[in-house]
């Protein structure tokens, strides 16, 4: 009978079978003892918790003290722990968790060995669960129960230890939890590394390609785990960094970390050729979170270089980590600061006694008077404003939840370097939220394109896909195709013909529209025209009137744009104006603006800057500096033909202006 320890009768039954049945009947019991995680919480909240006191945290009484969680084996399911304080320096091997706190509400009650309990959150429930065995005790830093979240002073000192408590741990071990198709997400990725470890680069790419080409359900699964929230959070940049060994558990299964790292840079990988398109239009089940497997190599590169005693700067790791998300806003810098040079400066060291505003103020100047003065510049600007709107325009909001990419990011070919190779005079203020720098003021904006952007690629054809007259239709009439044709009647009117730099006006349209960079080059090679003046002809009366004639569109747009080349400057497109205005100067200079940007705001360069930028005069501010004109920082721009240095090299006139 099911569930009971008697066993059915039989002359041929052996020790083996017999033990068989006796493991399946434990399993059973084991699985009755094991109640509902609503039943179990029911039960601790109703007849447990009521009979204990809850922990008190004591006092941590040496700087470099910690407390541990001690994980006594266990049987049948419960959890038996201990909270112990040890020093750091002196402490037991012990794991360090990395995860997402998810759901804050403390829906557990956890029993301790002294008769306490400690209300703890549904994800450190399951983690401390998994973490659980049956034949030795293992001990763990959790965050979560390891700091005294109630009490300020305590949560600063120990953030503080953050890096050494992951540095010295035996191991990080990131908790991903569960999920129906962990075991195919985590055998997939293991397929992919042996295929780039036996095959040679291009057959191994060929072979990820074809599988991303087909509906396949092994993608799906990897595109839920890389959806995993883990992967945006900025803390845990930190603990994956400075571990000595990392292990990734998911759904009960072992990642090495180094094995991930290498699948995720091949899939970021743009050597090859339309992998990273064609993972955006697979059939797969959707979109590849391409976002995501950025941050994985992010997080790859930065331990690589940590590993090898090699720490950036802290303005360096921040534009680096540009689109990672933070709980607390002001851990955008806490995070990251204990593995950069600023924690040798013993600079924006962890204080949750200031506020937000003071720490990103702070931050700001600081990278204003380091070595990389404009790296935050492309950051920053009043159109980027989250919950601090009273934040100087020059000093980046990172509360501004935006995946725009910056300019110099758009490709790994984006070698700007508008300011030359000088160095900029800077001089901070008496108010600390002014600050006055050597400029160039080059044109000021005469007309912004009108049609606003809309965040789909270009469309591409193929014979798996035809395309029909409806599709050529929706295309030629939308959004995307309007801003081109805008464009090029703005140029037109407003442009010379040639370009101030020679080269023809429909060339310099272009080159302007995805700022001069393929993903293999700078300047862009010239093949990709075929692309931009496609859609253009598309558009046309002559075009439709040729769609008209026929059933199936694609052969007929194969003569007009083919499929890698329309990938390629729907990629770049995408990534170029994608939420940004094409604009003309006063003197005839194309350009790419922030959305918001007015006629009259000013195209300015700093010496040494990658970038230019719009500013906007400030009339509350103008006058208070001896006669300096005072703005307000608006955004980066891309301007075709003085991305190289060109207007120091013209001679053209440096001037001081005041950025409030």
């Amino acid at each position: 009978m099911v569930g009971s320890l008697a066993f059915s009768s039989g002359p041929k039954k052996t020790l083996w079978s017999i033990l068989k049945q006796l493991w399946n009947e434990i399993l059973y019991i084991v699985g009755i003892i094991d109640l509902s995680s609503k039943y179990r919480e029911w039960l601790v909240d109703r007849f447990l918790a009521p009979n204990y006191p809850e922990y008190k945290y004591g006092a941590l009484n040496a700087p470099d003290q910690i407390r541990l969680v001690q994980l006594r084996p266990t049987f049948l399911g419960g959890i038996q722990c201990e909270i112990i304080q040890v020093r750091l320096h002196d402490a037991l091997a012990y794991d360090a968790i990395s995860y997402t706190w998810g759901d804050p509400a403390k829906k557990f009650n956890l029993k301790l060995q002294d008769g306490q309990y400690l209300p703890i959150t549904s994800s450190v429930h399951d983690i401390l669960r998994q973490r659980a065995s049956i034949f030795r005790t293992r001990n763990l830093w959790i965050d979560s129960i390891c700091i005294n979240q109630g009490d300020t002073p305590e949560k600063t000192s120990q953030v503080l230890l953050m890096q050494q408590i992951y540095a010295r741990a035996s191991r990080t071990v990131v908790c991903l939890g569960d999920s129906s198709d962990a075991g195919v997400a985590v055998n997939f990725l293991y397929e992919m590394y042996f295929r780039l470890l036996c095959l040679i680069a291009e057959e191994g790419d060929l072979a990820i390609r074809k599988d991303i080409d087909a509906p396949n359900p092994k993608w799906t699964a990897v595109r839920r785990l890389l959806y995993h929230p883990y992967w945006s959070r900025v803390w845990v940049i930190q603990e994956v960094a400075v571990a000595k060994v990392v292990h990734i558990i998911y759904g009960g299964r072992y990642i090495d970390w180094d094995l991930f790292a290498t699948v995720m840079r091949a899939l970021e990988s743009e050597k090859a050729g339309s992998l990273e398109q064609i993972m955006d239009t697979s059939e797969s089940g959707g979109a590849m979170p391409r976002g995501r497997v950025e941050q994985v190599c992010t997080m790859a590169k930065i331990r690589d270089k940590f590993q090898q005693n090699n720490k950036a700067s802290l303005p360096q790791t921040l534009v680096e980590c540009w689109n990672f998300e933070a709980t607390n806003a002001r851990d955008r810098i806490f995070a990251i600061q204990g593995i950069t040079t600023a924690v040798d400066e013993r600079a924006l060291e962890p204080n949750y006694d200031s506020t937000t505003l003071e720490v990103y103020m702070e931050a700001g100047r600081y990278a204003l008077l380091s070595k990389e003065p404009f790296s935050l510049f492309s950051f920053a600007g009043m159109l980027r404003r989250g919950d601090l709107g009273e934040l100087p325009s020059w000093v980046p909001d990172w509360t501004f939840n935006s995946q725009l990419r910056p300019l110099d990011q758009i490709t790994a070919c984006t070698n700007f370097r508008a300011g030359g190779t000088g160095t900029a005079c800077i001089s901070p203020l008496p108010d600390r939220r002014q600050i006055k720098i050597e400029a160039i003021v080059l044109d000021p904006v005469f007309r912004v394109a009108t049609v606003m952007p809309l965040s789909t690629d270009l469309p591409t054809c193929g014979s798996d896909t035809p395309w029909t007259q409806p599709d050529i239709k929706a295309f030629a009439t939308s959004r995307d195709s309007a801003r081109r044709q805008e464009a090029y009647q703005m140029a037109e009117q407003w442009t010379s013909d040639p370009y101030i730099n020679g080269q023809p006006r429909a060339e310099a349209l272009w080159r302007t529209f995805i700022c001069d960079t393929s993903t293999t080059s700078r300047p862009a090679e010239p093949e990709i025209a075929e692309a931009f003046t496609a859609t253009t002809r598309i558009s046309s009366p002559e075009a439709l009137a040729a769609v008209e004639a026929v059933n199936n569109c694609t052969q007929l747009l194969m003569q007009i744009i083919s499929l890698e080349t329309s990938t390629r400057m729907g990629l770049l497109l995408a990534r170029g104006i994608a939420q940004r205005q094409f604009a003309v100067t006063k003197k005839g200079f194309m350009a790419l603006v922030p959305l918001g940007t007015e006629e009259r705001d000013q195209i300015c360069i700093f010496p040494g800057c990658r970038m230019p930028f719009i500013l906007r005069r400030d009339s509350v501010g103008n006058g208070i500096q001896g006669g300096d004109q005072c703005y307000r920082l608006v955004g980066e721009a891309y301007v075709h033909g003085f991305m190289d240095g060109e207007a120091l090299v013209f001679g053209m006139k440096l001037e001081f202006v005041v950025l409030r």
